[in-house]
């Protein structure tokens, strides 16, 4: 039951970043600014490996908690301090005692979910499953999937609105393949020991919920092998992550003809209609090989197994909802892929479900109390240094003809910046939720979001709507509206404070900001212009001489491993490009904004230095070894230590402010650059 973005939101800064209960013996309240000493690793020679030295203590002194598989030093201490936040929130409106704009919403949800009870939610799933059961012919197929959608289950393939990419202030509908269990196609096709064990213990992982569900042991394997071969087939129909990276091949606007072209035996007509998009024909269609083979598998597979497919998705989604035994069963799983020792406390999941159905109404109490327009007016300023660094750097490009470079700064020129929250606060008129039921309360918001999220189609782009919660611990790049968003939930320390010292700000925050900036010129953000639309504004020489620099990128990553798996130098290309790049506008912005006054040395640091181990130490992480593994195949970020080593190795500044000699780790003879 997740929100949809739309195919070309780039650029998070942190994919999936999550936090998590504290153990009891740690410190209360957030990093301070500036660098930490204790995270240091004296032992560690800054040019051999920065990210050791910036962080080793840390590392060695901080254990993942056990409901997490992964603990960063910024993201989850953040998120963490933002958690208890929200929940006193949740608390003061269940009880009461505080009053903000949808807060009846905001308690009956809280309260559905703070009760263990699952009476309610347990008859709520039968009665769904049963409604499946119903299904006899492939012309109740659309309605049904449509139903599902709807609830927040992704079965076979995804509906959602989304700005055409020619013609970026036009929102038309997109339809994409989908359909799969477990994180992405690879899982399915992979012919390695580990990953085939992995595809077994999913297997019996769905033959355990179809048990759960009422079914024999002998019934529910049958089922686990129908899953398994459907969805395997709907693997091999996908597209790559690597290949989505380029626009122009998830974007097909061939409208709804040329999708019953494609698929012309599957229900759309009664798809839609039951979508409430009857009428709707503008579509992108993402993958229309993807649907081609769709139409082939609903059409070769009997209706039972149809219906056992469709069972599967809505048991997977709603077991977190249920009763214990589906809560324990849908965690069994969790901790395969990524190693989590123990699930979370129930207000953590709470926290979460509430978040996702109803999260601009809490972060309407939060940014009142959290942020103030002191940080934001701050923040502001260092997003304009970074544009002007970003024009500085942009005039001294050797690489980049004049032609190239006017449209380049066409494009900065109308660059959005959006920071704390919006200025137009999403609206739940309308949403009925109830106080003792979890499952159907996750349901109705789901079915709320599509509406709408679908009613936008026709309409022109809304500027106001933000995809991330005000109190998201994470920033991002939008190409198809060529804009910044920073939420409040990332302007504190170790990121940001107001009264911080210009290092700390700089090489945390300005990284970031640098970073989201980048992205707008990166492999796949250079190719929609200043307006959002996907268009070829570079000249050949120029976009030649860009795929050359982006060439040794790749090359640098692809050489970095995890455990016996290699960075994967193109699936990362985009965020390592803007990691580079952000750190170089950071660096650029805090040198011009301390010109012509005296260094100020900290705990023997300089300026210089602060400024790296400030960087460095916002990436300080301890990663379970499942998960790693797993973000290694899916994830767009480069791991923790890379996205410090991989960016510092690429800055004569780094190498010149740690004394580095050249053909060190840290000081290679041959680095990359792109912007």
């Amino acid at each position: 039951m997740s929100k949809r973005i739309g195919i070309v939101v780039a650029a998070a800064l942190c994919a999936a970043c999550t936090a998590a209960e504290k153990k009891a013996n740690r410190s209360e309240g957030l990093p301070t600014m500036g660098v930490d000493l204790a995270a240091l690793d004296r032992s560690a020679d800054p040019c051999v490996d920065f990210y050791q030295f910036a962080c080793g203590g840390w590392m060695a002194s901080t254990p993942i908690p056990a409901d997490q598989a992964r603990w960063h030093r910024s993201f989850s201490e953040i998120q963490l301090e933002n958690e208890r936040a929200l929940r006193r929130i949740l608390d003061d409106v269940a009880a009461g005692r505080m009053q903000t704009p949808d807060g009846e919403k905001l308690a009956a949800f809280w309260r559905s979910c703070m009760d263990e009870d699952a009476t309610r939610e347990m008859e709520t799933l039968q009665a769904e499953l049963a409604a499946i059961r119903a299904i006899e012919d492939r012309g109740a197929l659309g309605a049904t999937v449509a139903r599902l959608h709807a609830q927040g289950v992704g079965v076979f393939f995804e509906f959602h609105s989304a700005p055409d990419f020619m013609n970026a202030q036009e929102v038309i509908g997109m339809v994409d393949q989908g359909g799969l269990g477990l994180p992405d196609r690879e899982f399915y096709l992979r012919d390695d020991d580990r990953s085939q064990a992995l595809l077994r213990a999913y297997g019996e992982h769905v033959q355990r919920m179809f048990v759960l569900a009422g079914d024999d042991e002998e019934e529910a394997a049958r089922k686990a092998e129908v899953v398994l071969s459907l969805e395997g087939e709907l693997a091999q129909a996908s597209m790559p992550r690597v290949e989505r990276r380029d626009p122009y091949k998830v974007y097909n606007r061939i409208d709804r003809a040329g999708l019953l072209e494609r698929a012309p035996t599957f229900p759309w007509a009664a798809y839609f209609e039951a979508s409430g998009a009857g009428d709707v024909q503008a579509l992108n269609v993402a993958v229309p090989d993807f649907f081609a083979r769709l139409d082939e598998i609903v059409q070769a597979r009997e209706m039972e197994e149809l219906r056992t497919y469709l069972s599967w998705h809505l048991l997977r989604t709603a077991a977190p909802s249920l009763s214990e035994p589906f809560v324990q069963e849908s965690f069994a799983f969790q901790k395969a892929l990524t190693g989590q020792e123990e699930i979370a406390p129930r207000w953590r999941r709470c926290l979460e479900f509430t978040d996702e159905a109803v999260g601009f109404a809490l972060a309407r109490a939060f940014v009142q109390e959290r942020f103030g327009e002191e940080g934001k007016e701050v923040a502001r300023r260092l997003i304009h240094g970074i544009e002007e660094a970003f024009a500085e750097n942009l005039r001294g490009l050797e690489w980049m003809d004049e032609e190239t470079r006017a449209q380049a700064f066409e494009k900065l020129r109308t660059l959005q910046n959006h920071v704390g929250f919006p200025d137009v606060w999403l609206s739940y008129e309308g949403l009925e939720l109830r106080d003792d039921d979890l499952f159907a309360n996750r349901m109705a918001a789901a079915a709320f979001e599509r509406r709408r999220d679908l009613a936008k189609i026709g309409k022109p782009v809304d500027p106001n709507e933000w995809f991330m919660t005000p109190h998201t611990v994470n920033a991002y790049y939008y190409s198809l509206r060529n804009e910044m968003v920073f939420p409040a939930g990332i302007l504190q320390p170790p990121f940001f404070a107001a009264g911080a010292p210009e290092a700390a700000n700089a090489g945390a925050i300005g990284m970031v900001m640098g970073h989201e900036l980048t992205h707008g010129f990166d492999d796949r953000g250079r190719q929609f212009d200043a307006h959002g639309n996907l268009r070829s504004w570079w000249s050949e020489a120029s976009s030649k001489a860009f795929e050359e620099k982006a060439a040794c990128v790749v090359e640098q990553y692809e050489q970095y491993m995890v455990g016996d798996l290699h960075v994967n130098g193109r699936l990362t290309l985009g965020e390592n490009i803007a990691d580079i790049g952000g750190l170089k506008l950071a660096w650029m912005a805090f040198q011009k904004s301390r010109a012509g006054r005296e260094d100020r040395v900290v705990h023997g640091f300089t300026e210089a230095q602060q400024f790296f181990l400030s960087y460095a130490q916002s990436w300080c992480a301890n990663v379970r070894e499942e998960f790693a593994r797993m973000r290694v195949l899916t994830d767009t970020h480069s791991p923790p230590r890379y996205r410090v080593n991989g960016v510092v190795s690429n800055l004569p500044s780094f190498q010149e402010a740690f004394a580095c000699e050249p053909g060190q780790p840290m000081a290679p003879v041959q680095r990359c650059e792109v912007w």
